[in-house]
């Protein structure tokens, strides 16, 4: 696999920038239903934004209340797992809102429409099969990535097979103690107190007792140590998970227990094997998937990256879905990233604007219009799908980079050889519209020779090595 690329900060869009997108946003819709109704495999990508629709807070709105004020603590202050010793009601405090709202919270209706997607468009199509057999039988044609911490993804789809929670999720815990405690792999008898290994019968992480809920001041935002606001309906579940008081403590070592969630300056969070193995796996046989295609000169994979909700704080999702838009791209796949973002819509590096739609709303209210333009596009028959457009939509006020192909890529054949002529032409067109400076014309002629050619635009971006046109030497 490759590495996720560098982080590159959001740029919010300009005036005009904005009201272009909201002009297309009609358009853009149309497309973005005409992408995933053909594509051949969805991942579908979520921040924070995705749970707001739910009524939960984002990351810059969790922490922001009176008692945190008063005390100048930010999101970034109380998200550290220090406050676990330095302050113990203040950790469970915090966290213990945080677990209680996502418990108590019911996910949005835009995550029983993508399964209905998954359901209808991608559990049983060509590549999910083809998938399933790479990936041994897991997670075939869908997957879902969040940053998101409530455990909703869990909720509704296979937490076996399509799920990645990249930061962890509020609903496990780990033992805080690091050192002296058989549940993180050591056991603590002197001699083999810093033995890494753990006795293969021991859980270092563990799911928090049904119907428990933390006791938290509202006003103070503190949780008191003693009787919680509502016990677990197992007190033998509660007592064996450390959950019989308002602060839980690890059942082996007694020291406080922590959600298994990757907080900032946190160099003891135990993320989910599984859960990344999986993951690892499922883009590993994408990638495979599209590499035997194009071995083979069949038709490329066709792959809808689905993100919404992905701000600027916390870029995880954003970094991964252009990486992944990059690396799919590189291997000829057809691919397009649909961002729903109401704030931060377009793409980070602007090279990936010219495969990214976007939509400058909420993921919900996105989610609803392309469900029901999908499913009008589908009434429509098969033939009506694979003619409609589902290339973004070419925004004016964006500038888009140029593209310098060098001169040899010319002469390697398209897969569609009885249209390579045109294609070659469309090309040379589009050079000589962009050294006049008709970006957005030279754009149009660079998406025609792709749609035609995808295994082109894979020989483009490898070109980029020559770089951007270079200014005359002065006389």
């Amino acid at each position: 696999m490759r590495s996720i690329m560098p982080s590159i900060r959001p740029s919010a869009p300009s005036d005009t920038q904005a009201e272009e997108l909201r002009a297309a946003q009609a358009e853009s819709v149309h497309r973005a239903a005409a992408t995933i109704a053909q594509a051949d495999v969805l991942l579908l990508l979520t921040g924070a934004g995705w749970s707001k629709d739910s009524g939960l807070a984002v990351y810059r709105d969790v922490a922001d209340v009176k008692a945190y004020r008063d005390h100048g603590l930010t999101y970034a202050d109380i998200c550290e797992p220090r406050w676990l010793e330095e302050n113990p009601e203040l950790f469970y405090g915090f966290w213990g809102r945080c677990f209680n709202d996502y418990r108590e919270t019911k996910e949005h209706e835009g995550y029983s429409i993508v399964k209905r997607w998954r359901d209808t468009l991608f559990a049983c199509n060509d590549a999910s099969k083809q998938l399933a057999a790479r990936h041994k039988g897991g997670a075939q044609a869908f997957f879902s990535f969040t940053s998101n911490v409530d455990a909703h993804h869990l909720r509704v789809f296979d937490g076996e097979t399509e799920v990645r929670e990249c930061h962890g999720n509020c609903e496990t815990f780990q033992c805080s103690n690091s050192l002296g405690c058989n549940a993180l792999g050591c056991q603590y008898d002197g001699a083999s107190a810093m033995s890494t290994t753990p006795p293969s019968d021991t859980p270092r992480r563990w799911q928090a007792p049904s119907g428990y809920r933390f006791a938290v001041d509202a006003k103070t935002q503190l949780a008191p140590p003693g009787v919680p606001r509502q016990s677990a309906d197992s007190p033998q579940e509660a007592a064996a998970a450390g959950f019989a008081s308002n602060q839980p403590v690890c059942p082996r070592c007694g020291s406080g227990l922590r959600p298994s969630i990757l907080m900032f300056k946190d160099t003891k969070w135990l993320d989910d094997p599984d859960q990344e193995e999986r993951w690892n796996a499922w883009q590993h046989a994408v990638e495979e998937e599209q590499q035997a295609r194009a071995t083979a000169e069949l038709p490329p994979l066709r792959l809808a990256i689905l993100e919404a909700g992905a701000g600027g704080t916390v870029r995880t999702v954003r970094n991964l879905a252009e990486s992944m838009l990059e690396t799919m791209r590189g291997y000829g796949a057809v691919t397009t990233l649909i961002r729903i973002n109401p704030e931060l819509p377009l793409a980070d590096t602007a090279t990936n604007q010219e495969a990214t739609i976007s939509l400058f709303c909420s993921g919900l209210s996105a989610v609803r219009q392309i469900d029901q333009t999908m499913q009008e596009l589908l009434a429509q028959g098969e033939a009506a799908v694979e003619k409609a457009d589902a290339t973004p939509v070419v925004l004016q006020t964006v500038c888009l980079a140029p593209r310098r192909v060098d001169p040899r890529q010319l002469e390697r054949p398209c897969r569609n050889q009885h249209r390579e002529k045109e294609v070659k032409g469309w090309i040379v067109e589009a050079q000589e519209l962009e050294a006049g400076g008709q970006m957005m014309e030279a754009m149009e002629l660079w998406r025609k020779a792709f749609k035609v050619c995808p295994q082109l635009e894979w020989q483009l971006d490898e070109s980029s090595k020559w770089g951007p046109p270079q200014p005359e030497p002065e006389a």
